[in-house]
C-alpha cells in the first residue's frame, strides 16, 4: 500500500507513463480481502470475482469504472494459471475482463520469493511486479492486438538472436 503512495507522490509515474498521454495516478483506498484466494486461480477466475464485485444491484467494490486498473496482490504460495503458472513463467501479468457493458483492466502480481534472483528481496520483488504491471495496465489497457507483432518495416525486431556455444 506504501509503495502505491509513494508511487503516486515522486516523479517516477510521470517519467514511466508522460509519453503515452496518462495523467497522474491516484490511489483508491486498497480493499484487503479476507478470504483466502482458491487453491487454484485462472484468468477466468479473476475475471469472474471482477464481474461479482464491480456489478449487480449494490456492487461491493462499486460500479466497474474503466479509468481505474484493479490491482490483484496474491499471496505466497497462490497458485495461478493464466497461460503458464505464476512463479514458474512470470511474476504477474495484466489483461482486461469484460464486466456488464464495460472492459476494465487488472493487474495480477504473484509473490515469488526468489524469482528474481537472490539479490532482490521479496518486497523489492513485489514492488517492481507492481509498478511494471500498473505501467503496462495504463499504457496498454486492453491488451491492443496492434503491439502483437511488428510491422514489415521493423520486422528485425521481432528476431531472436540464437547464441551458439562453441
Amino acid at each position: 500500500d506504501a509503495a502505491l503512495q509513494e508511487m503516486a507522490s515522486t516523479p517516477f509515474w510521470a517519467a514511466t507513463t508522460a509519453e503515452y498521454g496518462v495523467g497522474p495516478l491516484t490511489v483508491l483506498p486498497p480493499i484487503h480481502l479476507s478470504e483466502a484466494p482458491p487453491a487454484k486461480l485462472t484468468d477466468l477466475t479473476i475475471e469472474q470475482t471482477l464481474a461479482a464485485k464491480l456489478s449487480g444491484a449494490s456492487p461491493a467494490w462499486g460500479e466497474a469504472d474503466t479509468s481505474t486498473v484493479y490491482l490483484f496482490v496474491l499471496p505466497e504460495g497462490t497458485i495461478i494459471d493464466a497461460g503458464g503458472n505464476c512463479c514458474e513463467s512470470y511474476d504477474g501479468f495484466h489483461s482486461d475482463a469484460k464486466v456488464g457493458n464495460k472492459r476494465v483492466a487488472y493487474g495480477v502480481t504473484c509473490t515469488c520469493p526468489g524469482f528474481d534472483g537472490p539479490k532482490v528481496s521479496d518486497l523489492q520483488q513485489v514492488t517492481v511486479v507492481v509498478s511494471h504491471e500498473l505501467v503496462e495496465a495504463v499504457t496498454d489497457p486492453f491488451n491492443n492486438p496492434a503491439f502483437a507483432q511488428t510491422d514489415d518495416d521493423h520486422a528485425i525486431w521481432s528476431v531472436q538472436r540464437k547464441r551458439h556455444d562453441l
